[in-house]
């Protein structure tokens, strides 16, 4: 293979074609191009013509800022009413490339899908111009906050660190490298690091290829560029991005990137010959494993560097690890010894730690041994990143791998939810791909699977991540268990009260089981297929609720069901002959049962070392217990404040005592609130503002979601009482029974009483799984009219508008959940609200604003609705750790418009995890008893 050469300029020094600089001496080895106004987009007559390009497309608003590769616009897409971020490429690097390959090579970074990482929303060519498109974050860029801060406290600059490091790692594991990680293309949004351009330079690159010297462009800025990058090689690596990404976190701490000079060759100089400084020795309040950890990613050499992004992550988190070109374990406080230490130094510290190391990963072993002598159990609480929390849900958002020694679970991610992985021996968890709208996980029995329901469909995916697979189209189902014989067993859902099995091949689920009517059994719920693959437990729900939820046992071959007198819910299990569930309280049970003859022994005991589990609204225990005896559980209170918040975040609390409220309504004078409880069942509650008294308004059934009726003297809401889920609607001070104005077997889940309080408005199911927005006519609430429904998608949280003339509601239909208006009664055309995820939308009283939560913030949408719908604005009013709703408002508004009303959580909750916890059981079964 012949390597073709240039003569560098400055020093005569033969050089590989595609360096940029020159190894001798650093200077580059093109001259650095001169900028003309006729080759630069941003200016005037360019801009005049780029408009006129894209006018079909994008409404060019004003000009962001210019980088090394491309001019940024910021834009308005009229289809979709958003704001994008418009990046045009330089026309020289544009003429070097051609529009066929660049956009060719942009398509795979198209499909990037991770919190992390800014997508891509659109790309193409017009008049010459290439351009692709993003969203536009209304937040600052890491270089602004430099700029501004100098340096950044250990914890903020590595929880940045962490996040960009998630998003390289995703990346890389999909075959795309950065190569231009900086402070510039770090978006700092809603608390969390954005990740922008990704895989741009990398399309660049491919498309343009040698050519790209002519033009005398660097893919890739002096401060952050790897060696590797700096001299031209062709084969950039992942390591690439984590040598940048170690520059951007020391000048987070020590406010300077590690190499820095006058000009591009002396900073180059500087890379190539000399070592970064040791941050301690600037900086005291560094811990000793930070340091450690980004020396060696500021490593000249690749290889010398950490294999992978998220190797660099957990390292500085403190998890041992191995160095890249030995065998050697690092240990937290163990410095990296600088050259001047000396070998023997390197030498003993190496040593040392290596024995640390051992006696270390001896012990951890012993922890998560399956088999040997018992163990100690191990408690700990898990701490989970602020950048992938645990999202909850009505069921158990997290499950324990057969082994136990890996935790996945359900977490929020750009409007929607994704399952991460975390392992015990790892400090950093990582987002399992393809598993976008996950909830209810549960893993294969061999641990090589996650299955997972989205709101319309059964899925399962390797748990490293990958395609999914569907396996059925399920909704609204209450559980699932993946058997031994790759069978899986699937509880209550939508059309199907009884327990259903669908091969993990996938196929129509086939119900195998019937109801008890005798005993007023409504569903079948959370079931658990045991290891003979034969037998399943699963909780029998009645009319009552959680109160008098049974365990029951049903036959997968013959369909025979056996209801224990046992109550309780989510069995998980029969070990040492004790039957395992949990108590309507949140205790974990055991009793002793005879399998074959499938009844109790004696009595239900309280295990001890265990606090509360969590109860969600279905009735699932948020619990797992793997096969080795690692146990994992949501603890903490469920009780929340009643509080009023201001437009500027200030908060009130209300006298009303803490309880598990949810849906809070202002009466119409703003003297009264409605709330539902999450009593079992639910219950209608009417909260007195001024005497501070707090009243049941209902008893029978499950009854969730009041809407106040615009007189001020009735309250509508949903409920179970008679069998199928309908509207009712009873006087607010109780004196006359509930009056059912409809029910279907559709299952009405929220209802909107209109503010002239001629028509209902409402959310149910449909055929095909979805769910639809309909409407009745409170003077024939017998014919439902359709207002807005799909096949596909989900239309949930309806909000009239108060002159009655517009609907406002979320929708996934994009992918995301989105807040939309259209008018109504319709149909007719929809209108885009949110920006970049939105949910829960509720209008203002004077018509002018709508409100709606995107995560953790409240946003207020300025919108016209005369003589057409528009948006105007958007604006973030305040953020905080308050009650959402999955499927519905959690929150009102005051009657004059001016605050919120706010549900704030009583105390967070804590995931529990106690490894070895089938030693603490033994030893509790085998006690001799009390005397």
């Amino acid at each position: 293979m012949t390597m073709t050469l240039r003569t560098c300029p400055s020093c005569n020094t033969p050089v590989p074609l595609e360096a940029r600089f020159c190894l001798h001496c650093g200077r580059p080895t093109v001259p650095e191009p001169i900028a003309s106004a006729s080759r630069v987009p941003g200016n005037a007559s360019q801009l005049a013509r780029l408009t006129a390009a894209l006018a079909d497309h994008y409404r060019i608003e004003r000009e962001l800022g210019q980088g090394g590769m491309a001019t940024v616009y910021l834009a308005e897409d009229p289809k979709h009413h958003r704001k994008v971020a418009l990046k045009v490429l330089r026309p020289e690097l544009a003429a070097v490339i051609g529009a066929e390959r660049f956009l060719k090579e942009i398509e795979t970074t198209a499909n990037l899908q991770h919190p992390n990482i800014l997508p891509l929303y659109d790309s193409g060519e017009s008049d010459g111009f290439l351009y692709y498109v993003m969203p536009y974050v209304e937040g600052e860029t890491l270089r602004g906050k430099l700029t501004r801060e100098k340096q950044f406290g250990v914890e903020e600059a590595l929880t940045i660190t962490t996040a960009v490091a998630a998003a390289l790692d995703y990346a890389h594991r999909h075959g795309v490298i950065h190569r231009d990680i900086k402070p510039e293309n770090i978006l700092l949004h809603d608390r969390s690091a954005l990740v922008a351009d990704f895989g741009i330079a990398l399309a660049v690159s491919s498309a343009g290829g040698s050519r790209l010297t002519e033009t005398g462009m660097s893919l890739g800025t002096p401060y952050y560029m790897s060696p590797e990058q700096a001299m031209g090689e062709r084969e950039i690596t992942p390591r690439s991005d984590i040598y940048a990404l170690g520059c951007v976190l020391y000048e987070m701490l020590l406010g300077e990137p590690p190499f820095t000079g006058p000009t591009t060759q002396a900073i180059v100089a500087r890379m190539l010959t000399e070592e970064p400084r040791a941050p301690m020795l600037q900086r005291k309040a560094i811990p000793p494993h930070v340091e450690q950890a980004l020396l060696i990613a500021l490593e000249k050499l690749p290889a010398d560097r950490f294999e992978s992004a998220a190797a660099f992550a957990e390292a500085l988190q403190g998890k041992p690890f191995a160095l890249p070109t030995g065998g050697r374990a690092r240990m937290p406080g163990s410095v990296a010894a600088p050259a001047a230490y000396g070998r023997s130094a390197r030498l003993l510290i190496g040593a040392s730690v290596c024995v640390v190391a051992l006696v270390a990963g001896a012990g951890a072993w012993a922890w998560l041994s399956p088999r040997g002598a018992p163990q100690l159990p191990v408690r700990f609480v898990l701490t989970l990143p602020p950048s992938a929390p645990l999202l909850d849900g009505s069921g158990s958002p997290l499950v324990l791998s057969p082994d136990g020694r890996t935790l996945a679970y359900r977490s929020p991610a750009a409007g929607s939810t994704m399952l991460y992985r975390r392992g015990f021996d790892q400090l950093v968890p990582t987002v399992i791909d393809g598993t976008g709208q996950a909830d209810l996980p549960f893993i294969s029995p061999d641990g090589k699977w996650v299955a997972f329901f989205t709101p319309t469909e059964l899925k399962r995916v390797p748990i490293d991540g990958g395609p999914a697979a569907t396996i059925a189209r399920v909704v609204q189902s209450q559980g699932a268990s993946w058997g031994p014989n790759n069978i899986i067993v699937l509880g209550s859902y939508h059309g199907v009260d009884g327990l259903s099995r669908v091969s993990v091949a996938g196929g129509q689920p086939s119900p195998f089981t019937r109801l008890d009517t005798t005993r007023s059994e409504l569903s079948q719920r959370w079931p658990h297929v045991l290891a003979d693959g034969k037998t399943v437990l699963y909780t029998s729900w009645g009319n009552g609720g959680l109160p008098t939820a049974r365990i029951g046992i049903a036959s997968l071959e013959t369909g025979e069901c056996t209801i224990l007198d046992l109550a309780g819910t989510s069995p998980f299990g029969i070990v040492e002959g004790q039957l395992l569930y949990v108590r309507a309280d949140g205790v974990l049970m055991g009793a002793p049962i005879d399998l074959r003859r499938r009844r109790i022994t004696g009595d239900a005991a309280a295990l001890v070392g265990v606090g509360s589990v969590m109860i969600g609204a279905g009735g699932g225990a948020k619990a797992s217990l793997s096969e080795t005896g690692a146990l994992a559980y949501v603890t903490g209170s469920a009780s929340s404040r009643l509080v009023l918040v201001g437009a500027n975040g200030a908060v009130r609390a209300l006298a009303a005592e803490p309880r598990d409220y949810d849906s809070p309504r202002f009466s119409p004078d703003g003297k009264r609130i409605a709330v539902a409880i999450n009593t079992q069942p639910p219950d209608i509650w009417v909260y007195d503002i001024a005497p501070g008294t707090l009243t049941r308004l209902t008893s029978q059934g499950a009854n969730i979601r009041p809407e106040w009726a615009p007189d001020g003297k009735r309250i509508a809401f949903v409920s179970s009482r008679s069998g199928e889920n309908g509207v009712w609607v009873r006087a607010a001070d109780g004196s006359a029974p509930p009056r059912k104005v409809f029910e279907s077997r559709d299952d009405a889940l929220e209802v909107v009483v209109a503010p002239d309080g001629g028509a209902l408005v409402y959310r149910a199911n449909q055929t095909g799984g979805s769910y639809g927005v309909w409407f009745r006519s409170l003077d024939d609430v017998t014919t439902p009219k359709s207002f807005f429904s799909t096949a596909s998608f989900h239309e949930i949280m309806p909000s009239l508008s108060p002159d009655r003339r517009w609907l406002a509601y979320a929708s996934d239909e994009s992918g995301a959940t989105e807040v939309y208006v259209r008018p109504f009664p319709g149909p007719s055309a929809r209108y885009l609200v949110s920006a970049g995820g939105g949910s829960e939308p509720r209008w203002a009283p004077d018509g002018r604003r709508l409100f709606y939560r995107s995560g953790r913030r409240m946003l207020v949408a300025q919108v016209s609705t005369v003589p057409a719908f528009s948006v105007s604005g958007r604006d973030v009013l305040f953020e905080g750790s308050y009650s959402t709703g999955a499927s519905h408002q959690n929150y009102d508004i005051t009657p004059d418009g001016q605050g919120f009303l706010m549900l704030q959580r009583d105390a967070d909750a804590d995931v529990v995890v106690v490894l070895n916890w089938l030693t603490e059981l033994r030893a509790r079964i085998r006690a001799p008893a009390p005397k």
